[in-house]
């Protein structure tokens, strides 16, 4: 069953994500301008703004009373330019999609303040949160000792890790072209519809292809339904795995350097 005017409510939920962040734009004087955005927690009842310095302050915030944890790198500062603030906003709502559903740091105050707390005092508020939260391990009682390190499991974790990321990355390339051939016929089924509304203007029986172009129209819209959704769903929540498992190497790296 289709569903060109409303989506039902499975597609919709689907559709939701955890955590949404738009984009609005602030220009001050000729030539100086930033960004904030706002952000959407699903199931919240209002969004928050916040400046990409508030994501930064978030950022060290957790890295230091969260040391061991894997925290994913922010997506850089870069200059103001319109085509760079689309691939920003992404990077922001995957760090902070995986901030927010991390088992650890998303319980966090510190991580509620950022997504909830909508007052004007919110950078104070959110500073108070990470004064107030311990060091993970420091509030370990002192006679308790850390199991020591297996490293044929950790050996083995790594190599599972590893072929799940290989796995999605090659999930994601299928998804990708599977994607580009559905905007493709999205295209072609655009461009048979044209064409045939202007046989239907012109001086031909009536009728004649007027059922045709609509059968088109209707086929090329749910095409695009189906792209979108593909987009959003699929798509998006692949990128996430990606960036999760990706961060996943860079702390393998960090502790292989370490060792």
């Amino acid at each position: 069953m289709l569903f060109l005017d409303g989506e039902d409510s499975t597609v919709r939920v689907l559709n939701e994500p955890h955590v949404s962040v738009k984009i609005i734009t602030e220009k001050k004087g000729l030539f100086l301008k930033h960004s904030e955005y706002e952000i959407k927690l699903k199931g919240a009842e209002k969004p928050v703004r916040r400046r990409y310095k508030d994501f930064v302050t978030l950022h060290g915030y957790l890295a230091e009373k969260y040391p061991y944890r894997l925290l994913p790198t922010l997506p850089p500062k870069q200059l103001m330019l319109d085509a760079l603030l689309e691939e920003r906003r992404r990077g922001l709502q995957t760090w902070l999609t995986i901030v927010s559903l991390h088992p650890v740091l998303g319980s966090t105050t510190i991580v509620g303040t950022f997504l909830r707390d909508a007052t004007t005092d919110y950078q104070y508020r959110l500073r108070v949160a990470y004064e107030k939260q311990m060091d993970e391990y420091a509030r370990l009682r002192p006679d308790v000792q850390l199991p020591g390190e297996d490293m044929d499991a950790l050996t083995e974790a790594r190599t599972r890790m590893r072929r799940v990321q290989d796995d999605i990355c090659r999930l994601k390339e299928l998804f990708d072209d599977h994607t580009f051939r559905n905007e493709q016929q999205l295209s072609e089924r655009s461009e048979i519809a044209d064409i045939l509304i202007m046989m239907v203007c012109a001086c031909l029986p009536h009728g004649t292809f007027e059922h045709m172009s609509t059968s088109m129209r209707l086929a090329s819209r749910q095409c695009e339904h189906n792209v979108r959704v593909q987009q959003r769903v699929i798509t998006e929540r692949l990128h996430v795995l990606l960036e999760v498992l990706h961060a996943h190497r860079l702390v393998e790296r960090v502790v292989e350097l370490e060792i």
